[in-house]
């Protein structure tokens, strides 16, 4: 537990860090780097505390969201709920409950559940945990192959049935496809899951319930029989919102889109919040470092959308 509190430190930003220090009366040197900064913290304050205090951002900061719809099956005896995820857990994890220890699997490229931990009633995050792409380095005289390794938080909401999976769309993909599929391994626990699509009525929609602008706006045109050409458009600073310029309207006509870069004042937490919305893999990017709060209201608009 300890080992991955520090990890997750460094979803925050390092302006973040030098707050929580200044509120704990812990100096620090500006020149600190990001590591020395989180082990002056580690060493300081006692670890409840410390993820206590940088909840509402160590599974946020700068992170891509993608969504999952799941419903249980025709001939499912037992839905997902509070009372019985941990025992469907445990069936997925040989046995092991990870909601007592944390898991330590073999890191393989299959996401494999390492935590559990409820939130509330309704919401229990999951953490998984998987090998990333290979990376060829010299080290001294010999060229050695390292595997990053990849940390991926999700949430799954029992209200809303909703599985949320915070990492590159990629991998996202991948941890949802595994865990239902392990899920539906175990006979009466089997249920049906699908992805929330974005396409640009939702971005648009989006922006609308965000009260946001539109910064810019990334796509596809075709220069010949099969070749397409990436377009970007990008609006000048004076300008609040891109989507209500006839100049852009244009730009983007017979333009096949793949991301929009929306940019919104939250009203949870008064920040300035950037996000990238994608079309091509229905996933949203929060370029900035975003809290919690500002995840879950955007999170839920998308959804809200979706329902309708």
């Amino acid at each position: 537990m300890k080992e991955q509190l520090k990890i997750d430190l460094n979803n925050l930003s390092k302006n973040k860090l030098f707050k929580i220090a200044e509120e704990k009366d812990i100096d620090l040197k500006k020149s600190m780097r990001k590591e020395e900064i989180i082990d002056r913290l580690f060493e300081d304050i006692d670890h409840d505390e410390l993820e206590e205090i940088s909840k509402d951002y160590i599974y946020a900061g700068r992170t891509s969201v993608s969504f999952w719809k799941y419903t249980p099956e025709e001939n499912t005896e037992k839905t997902i709920e509070k009372g019985n995820l941990p025992k469907i857990l445990k069936l997925m994890c040989d046995g092991e409950n990870p909601f007592e220890i944390e898991r330590r699997p073999a890191i393989t490229e299959t996401p494999q559940i390492i935590s559990a931990k409820f939130i509330n009633d309704d919401l229990c995050r999951i953490k998984f945990v998987s090998r990333g792409k290979p990376r060829t380095i010299p080290i001294e005289y010999e060229l050695e192959t390292i595997y990053t390794t990849i940390f991926a938080d999700s949430i799954l909401d029992l209200k809303n049935r909703i599985f949320e999976v915070r990492t590159e769309y990629k991998n996202a993909n991948k941890t949802a496809e595994h865990f239902f599929n392990i899920l539906n391994k175990h006979k009466g626990y089997e249920h049906g899951f699908r992805q929330i699509v974005i396409d640009l009525n939702t971005v648009i929609s989006l922006k609308s319930e965000l009260n946001g602008g539109m910064r810019d706006h990334t796509g596809k045109v075709q220069s010949g029989k099969s070749i397409y050409d990436s377009v970007k458009v990008k609006g000048s600073p004076i300008i609040e919102d891109l989507w209500n310029e006839d100049e852009f309207q244009k730009d983007i006509e017979g333009m096949y889109t793949t991301s929009s870069g929306i940019r919104f004042i939250s009203p949870v937490t008064a920040d300035r919040v950037t996000i990238e919305v994608s079309t091509k893999s229905s996933s949203i990017f929060f370029k900035s470092h975003a809290s919690e709060q500002d995840i879950k209201f955007v999170c839920d608009k998308l959804i809200g959308i979706s329902n309708r």
